[in-house]
This record gives structure tokens, sequence and C-alpha cells, in this order.
């Protein structure tokens, strides 16, 4: 299954995508020759990605660039942030990329 679902990693565990793997399933009791499927791909946008991207000042796209220069930067991610909430400040990008799955966390500071 490795080779096939990347999926996510929590600490050292792999956990891979539930909804690819019970298709997989399901496909596979109606034909023994069904191979696993990228189920999940392509089923939603980064519209609200691109809206933060728009409306970065200076200081928040030059933390972009850290980012993708493979530096680390420090946020506090707000898991309580509703959708009706999003994009009512910048600072919420950090917590929408988070839970999206675009950054990962490295150190917890409490």
């Amino acid at each position: 299954m490795k080779e096939w679902y990347d999926g996510y990693q929590f600490g050292e565990t792999d956990v891979y995508c539930p909804w690819d793997v019970i298709n997989y399933c399901k496909n596979r009791c109606a034909d023994i020759n069904a191979l696993p499927e990228d189920y999940w791909s392509n089923t939603s946008g980064n519209a609200m990605v691109r809206c933060f991207i728009d409306k970065a000042d200076y200081w928040t796209k030059n933390e972009i660039e850290q980012l993708i220069a493979g530096e680390l930067i420090i946020k506090e991610i707000r898991q309580d942030l509703t959708y009706n909430e999003l994009d009512s400040s910048i600072e919420n990008l950090w917590s929408v990329l988070f839970t999206t799955g675009y950054l990962n966390l490295d150190t917890v500071i409490s």
C-alpha cells in the first residue's frame, strides 16, 4: 500500500487516506484485479489559499518565502477557527495552511 498512497504522517505513524483505502477495498471486492487509485485528488481547490496570498502584505510574503526556502517560522495556530472567520485576518493564513496540510508542526511551544 505504501507505494500507492503517500497519506499523512502523525509523529512516526503513517496514516493512509481512508477514502482511498475504502474505495480500493470496495473495488477489489468487485474485481480481484483492481489496482489502488487516487480517489481524492482534484476534489477541492486552492481558492482560499490564493485569496490569502493576494491579501498578503510584505511581511507575510517574506514569511512565505522563508518557508519555501526551508526555514522555520513561529506562528500561533487557531484550532477554533470557523469557516466564516477564515478570511477575517491575514494571520488566519497559517491556521488554514496547517489544517489543510500545506504546513506541518515542527515544535509545540507552550
